[in-house]
């Protein structure tokens, strides 16, 4: 080489400390967070007036066990298919829940060795995130953060692939903050009467996004706004799953013409099988569950 030049081994690499994937997931959780009500203040209510209809609304038994059908029959089975089971997935709720809702919640813990259970009182969100962490031990500089709503599922080797690219983004960002998502989503619907499945490429959408910061909480952004504050990493080999099959999502209902205006295309039956296949093999049984439960 040039005089002056100096040579650094190929095998000599910049190395960070691994972090541990740490998934959060509201249910019920009652406080200030991104619901539309608590940004807009829609008719001049006040934080208390939206919190007492909020606290109506999450507590009610029909709601809840519409959110039980969805989380214990796509989002839980989703994880629990991983093909690398180490991570950590905290279901946030209310101190306010129920008590038929809290004793189905830690008999769920009880089943999955990755589930944790954290009630709080009513507060922010991201600061109860806070809280959960620092209560199970977890420091934000250590951990990369993924967020999964109780209706949503994530493809079988998500975690692993999480897992790979991340010593990718802590090198390329010298050890600093940094988002990854995942644009392929499967949408599964029933607003014509019958389940029906879409695809969506949708950068940046919530489910099964991944932000690592040392100082903020996944919730600290919204989830379609983080690519203009943090380097992301964009995967399409793992695909994600949203799903509108019980209520209204804060976004709204379904409809022909949402799904016209976002760009949803249908799949042909074979490749819906090979995604379902490669991607969500508890799919299927999941939905049956799902509809027996309803019917």
């Amino acid at each position: 080489p040039p005089v002056g030049t100096m040579v650094v081994p190929l095998e000599v690499e910049l190395s960070y400390p691994a972090l541990d994937l740490v998934g959060i997931c509201r249910f019920s959780f009652l406080g200030a967070g991104d619901w539309k009500d608590y940004n807009s203040r829609r008719g001049n209510r006040t934080y208390d007036e939206v919190t007492r209809d909020r606290r109506e609304m999450l507590f009610d038994e029909n709601r809840l066990n519409g959110r039980f059908r969805t989380l214990e029959n796509i989002t839980l089975p989703s994880l629990a298919a991983q093909s690398d089971p180490d991570f950590t997935f905290i279901i946030l709720t209310s101190e306010e829940l129920p008590d038929f809702a809290m004793k189905r919640l830690k008999n769920l813990a009880d089943q999955h060795a990755f589930l944790r259970i954290d009630a709080r009182s009513p507060k922010d969100t991201n600061e109860a995130i806070l809280d959960s962490f620092e209560n199970l031990g977890y420091a934000l500089d250590k951990i990369a953060q993924f967020r999964l709503d109780d209706d949503d599922a994530v493809g079988k080797n998500y975690i692993r692939r999480v897992r790979k690219i991340l010593p990718t983004m802590q090198a390329a960002n010298w050890g600093g903050a940094f988002s990854v998502t995942f644009p392929n989503v499967l949408i599964v619907h029933n607003f014509s009467g019958e389940i029906g499945f879409n695809h969506r490429h949708f950068p940046h959408n919530a489910a099964g996004q991944v932000i690592h910061h040392p100082r903020r909480a996944v919730y600290n952004w919204a989830h379609q706004r983080v690519g203009r504050d943090l380097p992301t990493f964009s995967d399409p080999s793992i695909w994600v799953l949203q799903s509108y099959l019980v209520g209204v999502n804060d976004t709204g209902p379904i409809t022909e013409e949402r799904l016209r205006r976002e760009g949803h295309v249908i799949l042909e039956e074979q490749r819906l099988g090979q995604v379902i296949a490669n991607h969500f093999p508890s799919l299927e049984a999941g939905l049956r569950d799902f509809k027996d439960s309803v019917s």
